[in-house]
């Protein structure tokens, strides 16, 4: 079957075999041999990639996986090719060409991960609980319910018993995943041990060059930070509505109507519209490229946002649900920044048209979202009155420490759930909880269950914090270096052309120091979260080092 598939990856590449040879008269074997395979390798992987990604768009906004399956299949036969891996590995570091070089680590790293991923009872059992994730509709109440209502009963609900009822509700998928998604848990981690990593989850942010020591360093100066920011939350949040300790169906309640008063400017309708004009008044013109966006709720089609970049850079699909409230506007200026940056990547080859990791995608989606809580947009585009607007961007500050210590929350519970699989992960989440949210235990929900990522993108919710962190540095770095960012085609011009357009041809990390002439800083993100650190050690502790290769 292994040869079956790459005689036919080598039918497809074999128009570009002459081209190959005439490039590498004047290189060493090595990397002669090294750039035919890549550029063989790459176009035909593209080729079958395309046609994955355009099965998955099928199977998440309909519901029906149709030949998922066959393809994940296809694609573990692929990756887990032995003969290309030690090929791969033997490349490493001996290549002088930058951008060969690169596009070597690019696909050990692919093929390195797929050595878990891509074992067929560990993708069987993750696409089975997709299906159940994306098919799962919640009972509330007696009735069915879509993740949008129960979002907006835990939000602007008065009633503490009908808020409570709507948490269980969008738990109840949690208690039906979680005995399977601990033994995904388990058979990820036993593979990734047998490669000689500490687990999973490390094996996951090393391929991902992230140093796991800085990244949980950085947590714990976080952890300090915040705490008594969160502590003012909390009681600011029990005053008002009343009760001696919040409970989790208390989080995301607007206990001081702020969210409700704003919810009228923002309608689902004017999504769209408003997203064009904002990206197009910083020289981002969405309407001239390559995006498709599916945004209405229907039976059978998952009930939470992607962007599904196709074909890098002519094909760029947005999932989204789109609904009245500024969650769903700003969810959509998120993946749209994901497409904007896929559309805008100009790089030759397949794997270097990539965004440079899934830290520095996030990173670009969160960026766009932060001109949705600026007054000149609330009272501009949103014509929400200024004093409104004033009391929005207060209550958006405050609730910001919630938020870092919920990122507080998954990454330790997942760390530690690969760190030991067979402890009780029910019982370790809301031990996480307690610790960080200080809110009491419900042993006998499987909340952590229903949280997507783990099923789908495991080890994956660091990125998220990282995204915010380069999002803050990004746009420090803009309003530093042009003034305003806003109505400024500048901005446009600047992130086509010295971030997007780069794609995965160098680490994100130094693409980062490259176009904001330092290194990740957690200063910026700590800055616009909670405002000026107390410390001004904070600078100096939190800057990004690279990870050591293997």
């Amino acid at each position: 079957m292994k040869l079956l598939i790459m005689l036919l990856l080598s039918a497809l590449l074999g128009v570009t075999l002459a081209a190959a040879y005439s490039r590498t008269e004047a290189e060493s074997p090595l990397e002669a041999e090294a750039r035919i395979f890549m550029d063989m390798f790459e176009a035909g992987f593209k080729e079958f990639n395309v046609g994955m990604s355009a099965e998955y768009w099928k199977f998440y906004t309909r519901g029906d996986p149709g030949r998922t399956d066959t393809y994940e299949k296809i694609q573990s036969e692929i990756l887990s090719d032995p003969q290309t891996f030690a090929r791969l590995t033997g490349w490493r570091g001996k290549i002088t060409d930058p951008l060969l070089a690169r596009r070597v680590e690019l696909l050990y790293r692919t093929f390195a991960m797929a050595q878990v991923t891509s074992q067929e009872k560990i993708y069987t059992l993750q696409n089975s609980l997709q299906k159940v994730q994306i098919n799962f509709r919640s009972t509330y109440q007696g009735r069915p319910a879509t993740q949008n209502e129960l979002t907006n009963i835990l939000r602007y609900e008065k009633d503490r018993q009908s808020r409570k009822d709507a948490w269980l509700s969008r738990n109840q998928v949690g208690n039906e995943m979680a005995p399977e998604l601990t033994r995904l848990i388990r058979l990820r981690n036993e593979a990734a041990r047998k490669l000689g990593y500490a687990s999973f989850y490390s094996m996951s942010l090393e391929l991902g060059e992230i140093d796991e020591a800085w990244l949980f360093q950085s947590l714990a100066e976080l952890e300090r930070l915040s705490q008594a920011p969160y502590g003012k939350w909390q009681e600011r949040v029990k005053r008002q509505i009343d009760v001696a300790r919040l409970e989790p169906w208390d989080a995301q309640y607007d206990y001081d109507d702020v969210q409700g008063k704003v919810k009228a400017y923002f309608p689902k309708q004017q999504i769209l519209p408003r997203l064009r004009s904002t990206y197009r008044s910083i020289g981002l013109d969405v309407d001239q490229m390559p995006i498709q966006v599916d945004d209405e709720e229907r039976p059978g089609k998952s009930q939470h946002a992607f962007s599904f970049s196709i074909d890098v850079p002519t094909d760029i699909r947005i999932l989204a649900n789109a609904d009245d409230g500024f969650a769903s506007y700003r969810t959509m200026f998120h993946e749209m920044g994901h497409a904007v940056y896929s559309a805008s990547i100009r790089q030759p080859s397949y794997l270097l048209q990539e965004a440079a990791s899934p830290c520095f995608t996030e990173g670009i989606g969160q960026f766009f979202p932060m001109f949705l809580e600026e007054q000149p947009w609330l009272t501009g585009t949103a014509g929400i009155p200024a004093d409104l607007a004033k009391d929005f961007m207060k209550r958006t500050k405050e609730d910001a420490a919630y938020g870092i210590r919920f990122h507080l929350v998954m990454l330790h519970f997942e760390r530690e759930a690969y760190r030991n699989p067979d402890q009780n992960l029910t019982q370790l989440w809301w031990a996480m909880n307690e610790k960080y949210l200080g809110m009491p235990q419900h042993p006998e929900v499987d909340s952590w269950a229903s949280i997507i990522h783990f099923t789908s993108h495991p080890a994956y919710y660091q990125n998220y914090l990282l995204a915010d962190m380069i999002a803050a540095q990004l746009m420090h770095h803009l309003r530093r270096d042009q003034g305003p960012v806003l109505d400024n085609a500048r901005t446009g011009e600047f992130l086509k052309t010295q971030v997007f357009s780069k794609g995965a041809s160098v680490p994100w990390a130094q693409l980062l120091a490259d176009t904001t002439s330092e290194p990740l800083n957690l200063k910026y993100y700590v800055e616009d979260k909670l405002g000026p650190p107390p410390l001004a050690e904070t600078e100096t502790r939190a800057r990004q080092r690279p990870t050591s290769s293997r």
